[in-house]
């Protein structure tokens, strides 16, 4: 059976989705410096590998770039939660960051 929203639980997706284009459009300049900050270590890191001057030779290095790796994911999570308005739910995920 197809299940039609009420006027109200339209006027709340519209509301929704007009918040979350407001807050990408105030804050343009601010998720851009964020997003070239993710593209910065994501390149840092694969330079590094690249030339050799990290190594995944050991379970020390190893542990290491994984860390790096899911930090720089959860910014990435921080970054998309903040986009659509969950800044809360983006603080809890920086608490585990820091």
């Amino acid at each position: 059976m197809l299940v039609f929203p009420t006027d109200a639980q339209a006027a709340l997706v519209y509301k929704i989705n007009v918040t979350m284009d407001t807050i990408e459009e105030k804050f343009r300049s601010e998720f851009r410096i964020l997003e070239d900050n993710l593209e910065f270590a994501h390149h840092l890191l694969n330079d590094k590998l690249a030339s050799g001057s990290i190594k995944n030779d050991n379970e020390y290095n190893y542990a290491i770039m994984i860390i790096y790796y899911k930090v720089l994911k959860l910014y990435k999570g921080v970054i998309l939660l903040c986009k659509q308005g969950f800044g809360e739910e983006a603080s809890i995920l920086i608490r585990s960051i820091v």
